[in-house]
């Protein structure tokens, strides 16, 4: 499986894929590991919707970025933010986008 593989799977919702650097664990697709999620996906009832990173680290993370990018379409994305929210966002548990609506209110 190459990375565009991991990539295109995340996008079309599956919670599990990996190459040797680019990992799917349930909503949340990695770069190297926990310490750089890209993306968290979420589910709007419809379709799925996705809060991007805005951070860089290297090249082949910028390499990683575009295929999820490329595979998700800039229109399903919600929000770009930094790693440190989309860390909250996981912690919190947020598979939703009412959950981000609640935590966005509260």
């Amino acid at each position: 499986m190459k990375n565009k593989d991991v990539a295109e799977l995340f996008a079309s919702g599956h919670y599990l894929g990996r190459t040797a650097n680019l990992i799917i664990e349930e909503n949340v697709i990695y770069s190297y590991g926990e310490h750089f999620p890209i993306a968290i996906r979420l589910w709007d009832g419809l379709d799925f919707k996705f809060i991007f990173t805005t951070d860089g680290y290297s090249n082949t993370t910028a390499k990683h970025k575009n295929l999820v990018l490329n595979a998700i379409g800039e229109k399903r994305i919600l929000k770009k933010t930094t790693i440190s929210n989309i860390k909250k966002y996981i912690n919190l548990n947020c598979t939703d986008i009412k959950d981000i609506m609640l935590e966005a209110l509260s």
